[in-house]
């Protein structure tokens, strides 16, 4: 909607606009700094705004410019959750404006945050919310800005894969070669060795295994050690438990056998890693041993 359409709803003369806070029909308490003369945000819209919300007491609940870098807020404009709240204060921006709203705190914790008020507020009290507009993008843009950074990736991380799983197969061959290691090597990529061939039976899906292990990466960094632990993993294989590598490369085993598994990061943590010891790309190393199979 244009700015000056709202000001006429509400019943405001433009000279006073800018002076002290006003009320919308609904309560909504606003007042502007700085005011662009533009079409303003709508339903579906999503603006890209920094906000700092904070008690009349001046307890800070939000500050964008403090969080994630001082990065700007994707904010959607939705459907007001209650009588003048945050949703229909944005829909009164445009493009460049920075204004100040006072809002119900009982209601904005319980329909908007949805959490108890915290201890440094007041029941009955007002949020002051200053914000500052600096974008609007429409609901179409938005998801098409969507689909094209997703296409965007996925042609990068397709790329990202290929390099990868080659430079990764070099360095899997190379662990072998140094530790003078033969290796099996399945069609999914996944290299085992068999240091101990069991002589119970073989693994099957659905069956529930007691196991001995040590998870490492391969430059012997060990991640994981069931060791020196009394109580042994136990799970059961097909069900989504262990990473696909693993559950594949156990399919080869017997009740008894020991084996040396080296799992490529596709059929591993992948792209993603896993915490600060498992980073994007890397093939990890299990020695594992099946005490029994149920």
């Amino acid at each position: 909607m244009n700015k000056l359409i709202i000001l006429l709803l509400v019943g405001l003369s433009y000279g006073a606009y800018a002076q002290e806070y006003r009320q919308t029909e609904t309560g909504l308490e606003f007042k502007f700094y700085h005011d662009e003369q533009g079409v303003t945000a709508k339903l579906g819209d999503f603006l890209s705004l920094h906000m700092i919300i904070k008690g009349e007491n001046g307890y800070e609940v939000k500050n964008s410019y403090k969080e994630k870098g001082g990065k700007q807020i994707l904010f959607p404009v939705k459907v007001s959750a209650h009588e003048a709240d945050l949703y229909e204060a944005v829909k009164m921006l445009s493009i460049g404006d920075s204004a100040t709203f006072r809002i119900s705190t009982d209601s904005m914790y319980a329909k908007i945050f949805k959490k108890p008020i915290p201890s440094g507020l007041s029941a009955g009290s007002k949020l002051l919310v200053n914000v500052k507009c600096f974008s609007i993008t429409t609901q179409q843009a938005h998801y098409d800005k969507l689909v094209e950074k997703n296409k965007q990736e996925t042609v990068k991380r397709k790329t990202e894969i290929i390099v990868n799983k080659k430079r990764e197969s070099e360095e899997i061959e190379s662990y072998f070669k140094r530790n003078e290691f033969i290796a099996n090597k399945t069609a999914s990529g996944i290299y085992y060795m068999h240091k101990k061939i069991g002589k119970g039976r073989l693994v099957q899906k659905g069956n529930s295994l007691l196991v001995d292990f040590e998870m490492k990466r391969l430059d012997g960094f060990v991640l994981e050690s069931s060791y020196k632990d009394s109580e042994k993993p136990f799970f059961t294989v097909g069900n989504g438990e262990i990473i696909p590598g693993l559950e594949e490369a156990i399919l080869l085993m017997r009740d008894g056998g020991y084996s040396l598994i080296v799992i490529p990061s596709y059929l591993a943590y992948g792209f993603k890693g896993k915490g600060e010891k498992i980073p994007p790309y890397t093939p990890i190393v299990f020695e594992l041993g099946i005490l029994s199979v149920r």
